[in-house]
């Protein structure tokens, strides 16, 4: 937000003098950096933006799509219900029960997140936006393809306009989800095709066509910077076999409780353009996963499953709803039904917070600021000197956020040789380094400044002596001014 604020484009701030030119535009934001430029504080502007934006944009995609797909009923509070608040229960049992090796249970822990809505409104508001826009952009492909389901006085062209739209965006603020949409689409017109071969191939490309245009070009433009921008490849590279793909004990804990019963609703005939679509597309999402994870024609493949609980929770539901004269010995009350569903999500998002909760204060990122640190931020910030930052990695994060300046390690997506840089910055500011590595690595980092927090970093000033220009103090943490950038 910072560099989009500044520059307009967003470039990479967790490396010294990084090569090539930056390309990378993103709407969000670049939204949040023209508030910013305004006079709101950068945290303001993204988080009292997008917040309650993400929050609203998500609750009601969820709730037309479950209108469209549920008969009205009980069967809408429980799918909606589902779709917005599924964690599975079994990784709320073994990770409270600790069952299972730590290696396991991390692996449904980071599953789960994926698939759960509330998880993107901790800071990914983009991944929220874009899992609403699947929603709008398939009811929107419905209405431009199926006649009957466009209001009156619309035509094709009004909705497949926004459908185009939609898709552009969706693509534009996160592509997973464009992949597993355009997938989707393109598989309901193949089957509606052969089903009915004498459909009109100009009526279907003027329904669709704009599209599946709309949202590819997002998705060559995120490919172009790959292959143009030094950083962006990074990236690329970086997330790229970073974590270990999920084994198939982690989908089955992950998804089973609501993915079984949605099975059910396969051998159940899809009778419509919208019944065919919730059915292929958390298979789209299954299909990306692999595609990426397999062929390495993408990055972080573990971001194709958000959004999957809503396409679960519709067909979870549909097919209970069916099977319901079978269910009916069971003499449960609307009211008893419901609150056994929300009593075994509850368990599972009480969990999934919980564990953000100790997220927060295990001290793994600046989430928390003292007096100290803030005061050295803000000198960084006004200082006239210009140059690059060295920090430990956990003030790495924020140096660029904080100060406007170049951090030479941060973030992994983007800072180069990421594990070296980090443990020798670690080496270095807990005063494990011999005199000669460390004037040696300040040397030809490119930085003109070393901050230190208030983690009980070691006291450099000796270590450096002849290398420094000034030390400034700020409580518990430290700024070092080095002589001259190399």
């Amino acid at each position: 937000i910072r560099s989009a604020a500044e520059h307009g484009v967003i470039r990479n701030m967790f490396d010294v003098n990084p090569p090539g030119t930056s390309y990378f535009v993103h709407p969000g934001f670049l939204l949040s950096g023209l508030l910013h430029r305004a006079g709101l504080g950068i945290a303001v502007a993204y988080q009292l933006l997008w917040k309650p934006v993400a929050i609203l944009a998500v609750f009601l995609a969820f709730r037309a799509y479950v209108h469209r797909m549920v008969p009205a009923g009980l069967g809408r509070s429980v799918a909606l219900l589902v779709a917005l608040f599924y964690v599975s229960p079994l990784a709320a049992l073994m990770g409270l029960a600790h069952l299972g090796p730590l290696g396991a249970r991390r692996e449904v822990d980071f599953m789960s997140g994926e698939v759960f809505p509330g998880t993107y409104m901790w800071g990914y508001m983009m991944t929220a936006l874009a899992v609403a826009l699947v929603s709008f952009v398939l009811l929107a492909a419905e209405r431009a393809r199926v006649p009957e389901r466009r209001a009156t006085g619309r035509g094709r062209a009004w909705y497949a306009g926004w459908a185009a739209a939609g898709a552009l965006l969706m693509a534009w603020l996160q592509p997973w989800q464009a992949v597993a949409v355009l997938a989707t689409v393109g598989a309901v017109e193949l089957i509606a095709w052969r089903r009915a071969p004498s459909v009109e191939l100009r009526r279907t490309l003027l329904a669709v066509g704009p599209l599946v245009v709309a949202g590819v070009l997002p998705l060559a433009y995120y490919w172009w910077m790959a292959k143009v921008d030094p950083s962006w490849g990074l990236a690329d590279r970086a997330n790229r076999g970073r974590v270990a793909n999920w084994s198939w004990y982690t989908w089955l804990l992950a998804l089973a409780p609501v993915a079984v019963p949605a099975a059910l609703a396969y051998p159940q005939p899809a009778r419509d353009w919208q019944a065919l679509a919730v059915r292929i597309l958390p298979g789209a999402m299954v299909a990306e996963y692999l595609l990426i994870s397999v062929t390495g024609a993408g990055t972080f493949p573990f971001h194709s499953v958000q959004g999957m609980s809503l396409p679960l929770a519709v067909l979870a539901v549909t097919a209970g709803i069916a099977a319901s004269p079978r269910l009916r010995a069971v003499r449960l009350s609307p009211a008893a039904l419901l609150a056994l569903v929300a009593l075994a999500l509850l368990a599972g998002v009480g969990y999934k917070l919980n564990n953000i909760r100790i997220e927060e204060h295990r001290g793994g990122q600046p989430y928390f600021l003292t007096d100290g640190e803030r005061a050295a931020f803000d000198w960084l910030e006004r200082s006239p000197a210009r140059g690059a930052v060295m920090a430990p990695i956990y003030s790495g994060l924020a140096v660029p956020y904080r100060t406007g300046r170049e951090s030479w390690v941060g973030e992994v997506s983007w800072t180069p040789h990421f594990d070296r840089r980090r443990a020798e910055a670690e080496a270095l500011f807990s005063g494990h380094l011999p005199r000669a590595r460390a004037v040696a690595l300040v040397r030809s980092s490119g930085v003109r400044f070393l901050y230190a927090d208030c983690l009980k970093r070691a006291d450099l000033a000796p270590l450096l002596r002849g290398e420094l220009a000034a030390v400034r103090r700020f409580g518990c943490a430290t700024v070092y001014e080095l002589r001259s950038p190399r």
